[in-house]
């Protein structure tokens, strides 16, 4: 089964698939990739330009051999706002969404006790968009 996970930052996606991936279930999830690749003291969510642009490459590349093993095993993809054309190609295998939400002010709550700043500014605007999708 492929599992995609949605939702915006601080609802929980990276716990959900945490909760429920077991050993050998593929996971994709950019956070994990960027800090993977970036040095060791790298804060959560804080790394730079580069690479995250390195981690959005890899990222691609991952999200192909997850939608190829979703056929024989588990795969979970975090995907946060997948645009139009990603989520037909995810409806194509199959996939299940998981759209996780919760009220902006538990989100606000969250993101100023575990995020940089630039999360807590950027949720509002977050959800502005979802609202014209």
């Amino acid at each position: 089964m492929i599992y995609i996970v949605t939702g915006p930052p601080c609802v929980g996606k990276s716990t959900w698939v945490n909760e429920r991936a077991k050993q050998g279930d593929f996971v994709v999830d950019l956070d994990r990739i960027a800090l993977s690749i970036g040095s060791e003291d790298t804060p959560h969510h804080q790394y730079p330009k580069h690479i995250r642009a390195a981690a959005i490459s890899m990222r691609k590349t991952a999200v192909a051999h997850a939608l190829n093993f979703g056929r024989v095993g588990d795969s979970y993809i975090i995907h946060a706002k997948p645009p139009v054309r990603a989520r037909a190609q995810y409806k194509k295998t199959g996939a299940r969404f998981i759209d996780l939400t919760a009220p902006l002010s538990v989100l606000m709550v969250r993101a100023a006790a575990e995020r940089p700043e630039w999360v807590a500014l950027m949720l509002p605007r977050w959800y502005e968009e979802s609202e014209q999708d």
